[in-house]
């Protein structure tokens, strides 16, 4: 079964490499959102949630891209390599 071409485009291929640091900094996207919209008591529930999931992924996704490029990928080219060794039988006694 063949994957689908939307799977190997790039804005996919970015999300999935800023993932795992967008997971790290979303909560700090969320607070920021609160920080600048303050408590929106006025307004329905599906009002606020999009408002506050606008601006805390706009918030959280750079912070993420940041933390991807400085971070994790100076942390995955330094990382020590680690080759294969083969299986075989072991040492005769």
């Amino acid at each position: 079964m063949q994957r689908p071409r939307v799977l190997e485009s790039a804005p996919v291929a970015f999300l999935g490499a800023v993932s795992y640091p967008f997971y790290l900094a979303h909560p700090l996207g969320v607070a920021g959102a609160v920080a600048l919209v303050g408590a929106l008591p006025d307004t329905n529930f599906m009002v606020r949630f999009l408002v506050y999931a606008l601006l805390s992924i706009g918030i959280a996704m750079p912070v993420a891209w940041l933390l991807h490029v400085t971070v994790e990928m100076p942390a995955l080219r330094s990382r020590p390599r680690f080759s294969r060794k083969p299986v075989g039988a072991p040492p005769a006694v």
